[in-house]
């Protein structure tokens, strides 16, 4: 063998090694606290609905921009001045299994909830949801908001698929 095949092809095993045991770092969710309050945030914003700035809910929904039309529609629903936020009652952290196992992104994390009326009665107790955190910060799981949004069109009484929710 040559003296420059075996340099070459020892370049190319030291290069494949290095590529092959490069780690990824792991996605690290904030302490507890910084997680109550970004969760807290994400679904107080989300289900006030008497608010109509619809891109603050659509910024803090994982893939709020592909879920534009669905969200538009339904805040334009007469049902949607009712809701005025939420108030989390528990966040139950996932693990990695346990979010794949929900077919969300990790990290994530279990979200206990009522909606509010604009005045702050209760409407609709033990609702339940995700939180997923993506890009640096805690959003409403867009699992969630497309389960609430299929049963908004099963009341409406529209087959029609979810837009962005496929």
């Amino acid at each position: 063998m040559s003296k420059k095949l075996l340099i070459l092809l020892t370049l190319i095993t030291l290069l494949l090694t290095a590529c092959g045991t490069s780690k990824v770092p792991a996605v690290k969710a904030p302490s507890a606290a910084v997680t109550r309050k970004e969760v807290n945030a994400a679904y107080q914003s989300f289900f006030n609905l008497h608010n109509p700035s619809l891109s603050a809910k659509l910024n803090v929904i994982q893939d709020g921009a592909k879920l534009h039309s669905a969200i538009s529609t339904a805040m334009s629903s007469s049902l949607a001045k009712d809701a005025g936020g939420a108030r989390v009652s528990t966040i139950t952290p996932y693990t990695k299994s346990q979010c794949a196992n929900a077919a969300l992104i990790y990290p994530c994390a279990k979200v206990g909830y009522s909606i509010l009326s604009p005045t702050g009665s209760v409407l609709i107790s033990s609702g339940a949801g995700y939180a997923v955190y993506s890009n640096g910060k805690w959003l409403v799981a867009k699992a969630t908001v497309c389960g609430l949004l299929s049963q908004f069109e099963e009341y409406a009484g529209s087959k029609t698929p979810i837009a962005g929710c496929s």
